[in-house]
């Protein structure tokens, strides 16, 4: 109940903090698309918490921070950091809210489930005994401990013709049930399970043990027992709703070592032994649960299990589940990083053989640059133009040139940001045109296209490949389909 509050009170906070901060943030929030940022609500109160909290943790994010500046560029790196990082919080937030609110519940229905007046209803005869896994708050000294304790509550008594017919069935079933460890009662040589109550009902079940090779408590005697064996009888005593049956059960015993079986606690021996007598064979429709222990100085509740334990893992799986999502956005960001440089690689041999056809023609190489990163910008206007990494990149350099950048410098940006090596060989052969002057920039460039076109001709290969892969599965399965379509009209023609 204590886990339930404090998630109840954490709910509680993060609904004012979300009240709170919800106005917040206002300039920022004009340009978050909903579509993009799915939520968006919660990016206000993720913002406070980053830059009150996380601010100083987030930025040493290197990997993300490069990522973003990659795909977004400098001029939108910042707003776009701070909606990742936002946006990471808000999953965090989101997520933290459900394993609160389902430990919440868990917790609740953990209290809720206490017994009332220590009473327990006896179910209707013929539906059996029911089991019920219940918790004994015991207060000894003034300290509560909990204590699961699995508890049998019999059926309503039957009539004497059914009683009688019940211990027959129970008497017959017996030999089976005192096996323990031993393989068969011809071959006896580890303690007997001597039940003193038939599994899952109302069954007393006494021991007559007249024999120096067993004792009351189903452990064997091994300094009586010969090497051969020796044979000897027990006789059970079966009491059910005021009727009684003898089984006398024939054994043979054999002397081996015992293994000792770990002692149960006194507290739960004491009520597993008080439960057992007979006041839960009354004709009461009812079982009352001890409260008190003769001779200990104990208090007893009894609830129904409630594993406190199994909430509390919830809630740790749950903050870590929350974690994973957080940490999942951040191989979102990489994600878009590998089809970005994807793109570029698919636009690389169209860019450079425009570029030497421009070059061929005359132009100059700024010329050249300006009139694709032109065209560009004229495809953007129109309905089916869609955002190029590669092309975008231009635009930036040739802003980075006209705002006063040496030539060399902004090529060699260009080469950085793209990040593919046939780019970086690219920019290496424009600077070493534009420093040493030569007219070999044209040739070079047309290897280039030649080898790019090459590269790009391969991973349409492999892709194609991997394509064919996948459909191995849906192929040989309608080859097994096909092959059942022949086969079955022959089968049916010879009455198979």
């Amino acid at each position: 109940m204590i886990l339930g509050i404090i998630c109840f009170l954490f709910i509680i906070m993060i609904g004012i903090l979300f009240f709170l901060t919800k106005n917040m943030y206002e300039e920022e929030m004009k340009y978050i698309n909903k579509k993009e940022y799915k939520l968006k609500d919660l990016i206000p109160t993720s913002l406070y918490l980053n830059d009150k909290l996380l601010k100083k943790r987030l930025r040493e994010n290197s990997n993300v921070r490069d990522s973003i500046l990659l795909i977004y560029g400098k001029k939108d790196y910042n707003f776009r950091f701070r909606m990742h990082e936002a946006e990471k919080i808000s999953i965090g937030i989101i997520t933290l809210i459900g394993v609160l609110f389902i430990t919440m519940v868990l917790s609740i229905q953990g209290d809720s489930r206490k017994i009332n007046n220590n009473t327990i209803n006896k179910p209707p005869l013929g539906k059996g005994n029911a089991t019920y896994d219940l918790q004994a708050e015991i207060e000894i000294e003034g300290e509560e401990q909990v204590k699961t304790i699995k508890v049998i509550i019999p059926e309503k008594n039957p009539n004497k013709e059914q009683a009688k017919k019940i211990l027959q069935e129970a008497a017959n079933t017996l030999p089976h049930l005192i096996l323990g460890k031993n393989v068969n009662l011809k071959i006896v040589n580890k303690r007997l399970n001597l039940i003193n109550m038939y599994p899952e009902s109302n069954i007393k079940i006494n021991w007559d043990v007249n024999s120096s090779y067993v004792e009351r408590n189903g452990e064997l005697n091994y300094s009586n027992i010969k090497e051969g064996g020796n044979e000897t009888n027990i006789i059970a005593k079966l009491t059910y709703a005021g009727e009684s049956i003898e089984k006398a059960i024939q054994i043979k015993v054999y002397p081996k070592e015992l293994s000792k079986e770990e002692q149960l606690e006194l507290i739960e021996q004491l009520l597993i032994k008080q439960l057992s007598k007979d006041k839960l064979m009354d004709k009461s429709d009812y079982v009352k649960l001890p409260t008190k222990l003769e001779g200990h100085d104990v208090k007893i509740k009894w609830f129904l299990e409630s594993d406190d334990n199994i909430t509390f893992k919830f809630l740790i799986v749950g903050l870590i589940i929350a974690r994973i999502l957080m940490i999942l956005k951040d191989y979102e960001i990489k994600r878009k990083v590998q089809e970005r440089s994807k793109q570029i690689r698919q636009c690389f041999p169209d860019f450079i053989i425009k570029l030497t056809l421009l070059l061929n023609a005359g132009m100059t190489l700024n010329r050249a640059w300006a009139k694709i990163g032109n065209d560009y910008y004229d495809y953007l206007n129109t309905q089916e133009g869609k955002k190029q990494f590669l092309y975008e990149e231009m635009l930036e350099t040739l802003q980075n040139i006209n705002n006063g950048i040496s030539e060399i410098k902004a090529y060699e940006d260009f080469g950085k940001r793209c990040k593919i090596p046939e780019m970086m060989r690219f920019t290496s052969v424009i600077i070493q045109n534009i420093r040493k002057g030569n007219d070999t920039l044209v040739i070079a460039l047309q290897a280039q296209a030649s080898e790019a076109w090459d590269v790009r001709k391969n991973i349409a290969k492999k892709a194609g490949e991997k394509a064919s892969s996948k459909l191995l599965i849906p192929m040989g399965i309608m080859l097994i389909i096909i092959i059942l379509i022949v086969m079955m009209p022959a089968f049916m023609s010879l009455g198979i």
